[in-house]
């Protein structure tokens, strides 16, 4: 009867052991972001939420405000809060309208000129009435509206961002 053969470690066997542990946790580590994309939700399902702006108790009927609210993106791995804002109109018959900050022709951010009871883009003289209407300037478009909706007297905004220069309401 032959004896059983007792194995030891030898220092050769411990560094290769040793390497193959560290490479393997190393692959783990770059891999993590890639598994993070698999397992986190998708951008156009997160897209889908409605935000909270702010109560509506205090509107005016035809006096446009501007409301600032955070927003949660992601961008692959990269979570960040970004500040938006909305104009929200409040019009004679109690719909609350919540429009996009952004000029449809070229992007700039236009205001409200109380004074003149109009919005106006600074930029290239684009102006629209109380409702959105395009009323004369370069803009190819009335103001972009957003999905809004009231819940318990909280005005929730849909966040979304359109085409540029077109004739058409085009999501980005």
């Amino acid at each position: 009867m032959s004896e059983p053969v007792q194995e030891t470690m030898t220092r050769r066997t411990f560094l290769g052991w040793l390497a193959t542990a560290l490479a393997s946790l190393w692959a783990l580590f770059l891999a993590l972001p890639a598994i993070g994309l698999l397992i986190q939700q998708p951008a156009a399902a997160a897209a889908e939420d409605f935000i909270s702006v702010g109560p509506v108790d205090a509107l005016k009927p035809d006096e446009p405000v501007a409301m600032t609210f955070p927003d949660e993106t992601t961008d692959a791995y990269v979570h960040e809060t970004v500040v938006r804002s909305v104009w929200v109109v409040k019009g004679s018959d109690g719909q609350i309208v919540a429009y996009s900050p952004i000029c449809p022709h070229l992007g700039c951010r236009y205001s409200w000129d109380p004074a003149a009871n109009r919005f106006v883009c600074p930029c290239h003289n684009s102006v629209f009435d109380v409702e959105g209407k395009l009323l004369s300037g370069p803009a190819p478009r009335n103001l972009d509206s957003l999905p809004s909706k009231v819940e318990g007297g909280v005005l929730m905004v849909k966040w979304e961002r359109f085409e540029l220069a077109t004739p058409e309401k085009i999501p980005v």
